[in-house]
């Protein structure tokens, strides 16, 4: 299959609009996960985050960032890196 530009924009909307078990992003396991959104998100609806964690409970640490969108990782970068490392060192706790 050959997937262009915009057959992967069709596909990644597709997925946003399924849940993580159907799409099989959080399969069942001890993984956990670190999910950082930004809560004006217009690309990824923040309320897949909320679903993630909903249906797969304890294992999702959420992470948002009031007023922020799509962008999150480039405009609050040291937050965003910091959650980051402060999730991994519970990781290794």
């Amino acid at each position: 299959m050959d997937l262009t530009p915009e057959s992967w924009w069709l596909l990644l909307g597709d997925l946003s609009n399924r849940t993580s078990r159907q799409v099989g992003w959080a399969p069942p396991g001890a993984m956990k996960y670190l999910v950082e959104r930004g809560t004006d998100d217009r690309v990824a609806p923040p309320e897949n985050g909320g679903l993630l964690k909903q249906g797969v409970g304890a294992r999702v640490t959420l992470v948002s960032f009031p007023g922020a969108g799509h962008l999150f990782i480039v405009t609050e970068h040291e937050k965003a890196a910091a959650d980051v490392v402060s999730f991994l060192h519970r990781l290794r706790t």
